[in-house]
């Protein structure tokens, strides 16, 4: 299952990263300050996380299209195939984890999951390239 409405997720991070923001101005904010700041890094830890994700998840999706649906593409391009199939695997781990957990900070919590994104963000520009080099 795919993240949807990614605008809507980007719209509700902002909205709250902007309330943390006005609290901050508060003459009251000291009393919860500590609080404020843990969720003020959360919140941006999320930001950032989305950011990647929504970028592995548009691609992922480009790719497989070209990868499940041509088999010649699968014979002409057998090391980037693999590379793909193994992206795909972690990112449907990912994507199951997520759909066992859907809040947005339960994704956070996901041990390792952004520099999982990373890597797989840096894999996919690999495959897209080679992909492109072919074509």
């Amino acid at each position: 299952r795919l993240i949807r409405g990614w605008d809507e997720l980007f719209s509700q991070l902002d909205e709250h990263l902007q309330s943390m923001q006005s609290m901050k101005m508060s003459p009251f904010y000291k009393s919860f300050e500590e609080e404020g700041q843990v969720w003020d890094k959360k919140l941006n830890d999320i930001r950032i996380m989305f950011d990647i994700w929504m970028d592995v998840q548009r691609r992922w999706v480009y790719l497989e299209g070209i990868f499940c649906s041509s088999a010649d593409i699968q014979q002409l391009l057998p090391n980037e195939f693999s590379r793909f199939r193994t992206i795909d695997t972690e990112f449907i781990g990912i994507m199951k984890k997520v759909a066992a957990k859907p809040k947005a900070s339960d994704c956070l919590a996901i041990e390792g999951v952004q520099k999982q994104l990373e890597r797989l963000s840096d894999m996919l520009t690999a495959v897209q390239k080679a992909l492109g080099d072919y074509l």
